[in-house]
């Protein structure tokens, strides 16, 4: 089985990150897999990558399509990478097309979306067409859930939703999803090599990330804040790859025994495990993250722009007693501080959902089965 993937991350990297796994899932399986993205490809992969130019946005305008250079693109850069992406595929001739998020975000790509697909489904033999999607999708108008529907039903075999539904179901960010008009399959948390599964570094300390750093500023900022007006313990700030190294060298400057501010390490996992508490964003990785350290939590979930993901995740997550949630308007110090000695010291909900973590292997059986089933 040949397997396609094409993924585009515009801020964060979450989307990236979930659709690498599968690829890595698959090619351990036994396929041939193809990954095309146009973004940051950070390390080396050992399937077959296809790198369109860049695409990305700015934090709060998702529309607004950039190039690597942070220009806007006009349409005939639009037509020149709807082309080579065209191309490319009538090169690879897949067996199966796997896209992420598309009909239920990314309508901003559909400028070679739609080409893409009407292009493979003219092949004397079309590929199977699958979408990949998280546990939540971003909330949309009633109008634009229906636009959703009606591509599914054009375009779709199978709907794959990274996530376990003994925990959350597509129900509260897409109301209709009895309608979905192709099977969706649960597969359970993508979760990610956890790096090191040992480490001294990090016990009980208070560990604050935010991800890849694209809109984190505030929270890191705040927690600085908060680790300098207390005395009990060290905070441990992990800044990521997209905060500006001057940022990080003043948030470094601030001289402090209780105080490290330093890049993501490849240990953050295994320091979960025995950490006082975590401060995070409450995206989808770091969810995963919680999920498998099993610790003490407050999440701080990114909504400004009209984003309702990670809130959505969050009141779910809280009210099954897995974390505390301090809204982003009322992020300061004083109520971080106060956050955090709750979550140390409310013990974790004992009947919380055991939740599959397996997400990635789970999703390859079911592609093996589609395949096997309806290209015999």
């Amino acid at each position: 089985m040949h397997a396609a993937i094409y993924v585009q991350h515009l801020l964060g990297s979450g989307h990236l990150v979930r659709m690498r796994l599968l690829a890595s899932a698959l090619h351990a399986a036994g396929s041939r897999v193809t990954l095309i993205s146009g973004g940051s490809f950070p390390g080396d992969a050992e399937y077959e990558v296809i790198r369109l130019p860049v695409l990305k946005t700015r934090p709060g305008d998702f529309l607004t399509l950039l190039d690597h250079d942070e220009r806007p693109v006009d349409d005939d850069w639009k037509a020149a990478r709807r082309d080579r992406l065209v191309a490319c595929l009538e090169a690879l001739r897949p067996d199966l097309l796997i896209l992420e998020t598309w009909p239920f975000g990314r309508r901003q790509l559909e400028f070679e979306i739609l080409p893409m697909l009407d292009c493979v489904t003219g092949w004397s033999r079309p590929p199977l067409l699958v979408t990949s999607i998280r546990d939540v999708l971003q909330q949309r108008t009633r109008v634009r859930r229906m636009e959703a529907l009606d591509r599914v039903r054009q375009y779709l075999s199978l709907v794959l939703v990274h996530g376990d539904p003994a925990l959350l179901d597509l129900s509260p960010s897409f109301p209709e999803h009895r309608d979905i008009a192709c099977p969706i399959r649960y597969t359970g948390y993508m979760d990610q090599e956890a790096g090191p599964q040992q480490t001294s570094e990090g016990r009980d300390e208070v560990i604050v990330s935010a991800g890849g750093g694209a809109v984190g500023d505030h929270l890191l900022a705040t927690a600085a804040e908060a680790a300098l007006e207390q005395t009990e313990r060290r905070w441990r700030i992990l800044v990521g790859p997209r905060v500006s190294e001057a940022r990080l060298r003043d948030w470094q400057s601030l001289r402090c025994d209780r105080l490290i501010v330093e890049p993501n390490r490849a240990d953050f996992s295994a320091m979960l495990t025995h950490c006082h508490a975590s401060v995070s964003q409450f995206g989808y990785n770091t969810a995963v993250d919680l999920l498998r350290a099993n610790c003490p939590s407050v999440v701080v979930p990114y909504e400004s722009d009209g984003e309702t993901e990670q809130a959505t995740r969050a009141r779910i997550f809280a009210d099954k007693g897995r974390v505390r949630v301090l809204r982003e308007t009322d992020l300061s110090a004083g109520t971080l501080l106060a956050e955090v000695t709750r979550a140390s010291r409310d013990a974790l909900v004992r009947d919380f959902p055991r939740v599959q973590l397996n997400g990635a292997e789970n999703t390859v059986g079911i592609l093996q089965r589609l395949h096997q089933r309806m290209r015999p």
